[in-house]
């Protein structure tokens, strides 16, 4: 696993074998073989996964608005149905117990 502070990954996403960690430092997102689901076992609780190829860092989320979300660095990320319900309420909790 890369040796990254986990608060710098605005969003991992899985591009055809390789994981995509998108970091706030960085403008290149850093590439790694892998899965979502280790990645997401690795990472700490803060991360939701919003759908099969992407998971998000609740403490980067600066909007939701309908299926898509909008990240700290410009970025907009798009629910998947299947997960959509499950992921709200996750983000939910999450920013509810930081506010």
């Amino acid at each position: 696993a890369p040796v990254v502070d986990e608060e710098d990954i605005v969003y991992v996403e899985v591009l055809r074998h390789d994981l995509h960690y998108h970091l706030a430092s960085s403008r290149e997102p850093l590439r790694i073989r892998g899965s979502l689901s280790s990645a997401e076992s690795e990472l700490g609780a803060g991360f939701v996964r919003i759908s099969a190829s992407c998971l998000v860092n609740v403490g980067h989320v600066v909007s939701v608005d309908g299926p898509s979300l909008g990240m700290d660095d410009g970025s907009t990320l798009f629910f998947s149905r299947a997960r959509r319900h499950d992921a709200l309420a996750e983000l939910t909790r999450f920013l509810g117990a930081g506010a």
